[in-house]
């Protein structure tokens, strides 16, 4: 399961905004402490202790029988269950967060139950105190759901202006597989960060380069990158290229096909130098023969940003030249 599946779930599970639950969950948090310095009175057992403990009950139940008597009983049991049903139906699409959830879920339906024998009592003091366990334990899951999910957000420390792209490998949990999709994308990175340098000098090193933010496994693995907008386009448009018919790698003719929009792709980022276009062409031959390489004994999948990368491509012959050198194409229209 990767990390933003996680923070999907836990997103589904947010409660209404200004809604009677979350009220209701501040509410009893607030009076918990109140609650535990009572229950400590009641065990000393005096009679000046028990007069002290009850009135520190009615101070801690005053302000959620205030709540109860404003909020409509109808709309609080209709948001209590669909509390319910949500929890239901994240761990239906996330089985795996089970023993995450699953107390947050008890809490939930124990909290559903308290508030009918609320309702049941005519919101009577003695039924009030039925909510505080629940609603404790409901209010302490979501603060665990909150701090999970802080910790599971994107950091934005020292990213500047740099994209974010990911790229998914299918199959690819074996060691050698891993470490040659590895190595190829080292390598188109490399090639893109130093391509854009040349053909926009604008842009230094340090921006012109691409960056793993992190890994997570699964099936795929998923890589996570950062880098210089120019550079992650070009260096994905690469990727792009070289996973899309593996079996023309074979061919000069096949390979000037595959490098179609890598070569428009690079006009289109302002690349159109014949020397640094020619440095392109032989990078992409390169990085062909290594892909070969790593998909001859086996098959791997690649997806960027969540969309495979087809094994077919429908694009049109260009001439080619005698040198074999990638066709001068038209820049994209807008």
């Amino acid at each position: 399961m990767y990390k933003s599946d996680i923070s999907e779930g836990l997103a589904r599970l947010a409660l209404v905004p200004g809604g009677a639950i979350g009220g209701l969950l501040e509410l009893l948090k607030a009076a918990s402490a109140k609650v535990d310095s009572a229950l400590a009175e009641l065990v000393r057992g005096s009679g000046d202790n028990l007069k002290n403990a009850y009135s520190i009950l009615h101070d801690a139940l005053a302000p959620i029988s205030a709540r109860l008597a404003e909020i409509s009983p109808s709309a609080t049991v209709v948001e209590l269950h669909q509390l319910g049903f949500q929890f239901d139906a994240v761990l239906a699409a996330y089985p795996t967060l089970e023993l995450l959830l699953r107390p947050g879920r008890q809490a939930a339906a124990d909290l559903a139950g308290a508030f009918d024998f609320v309702l049941q009592k005519n919101k009577g003091p003695s039924a009030v105190v039925g909510l505080f366990r629940p609603g404790t334990a409901l209010a302490s899951a979501y603060a665990h759901y909150d701090a999970l999910s802080t910790i599971l957000a994107p950091s934005e420390t020292n990213i500047g202006e740099a994209e974010a792209a990911s790229v998914e490998i299918d199959h690819a949990q074996e060691m050698d597989v891993f470490a040659n999709h590895m190595g190829l994308l080292a390598y188109l990175a490399k090639t893109a960060s130093e391509l854009i340098g040349e053909g926009d000098v604008s842009i230094v090193n340090a921006r012109g380069s691409v960056w793993i933010a992190s890994i997570e496994s699964g099936s795929p693995i998923r890589i996570n990158l950062l880098g210089d907008g120019k550079t992650l386009r070009l260096f994905l448009t690469m990727l792009r290229d070289l996973v899309r018919l593996p079996y023309l790698y074979l061919t000069s003719h096949g390979r000037t096909l595959q490098s179609m929009e890598t070569f428009a792709r690079a006009k289109e980022l302002g690349i159109d130098s014949p020397e640094v276009l020619k440095k392109l062409e032989n990078a992409m031959n390169e990085a062909a023969k290594h892909y070969a390489g790593s998909v001859g004994r086996r098959e791997a999948f690649v997806s960027v940003n969540g969309k495979r990368i087809e094994s077919t491509l429908a694009l049109p012959v260009p001439e080619i030249t005698a040198t074999g050198v990638a066709p001068q194409l038209p820049a994209p229209s807008e």
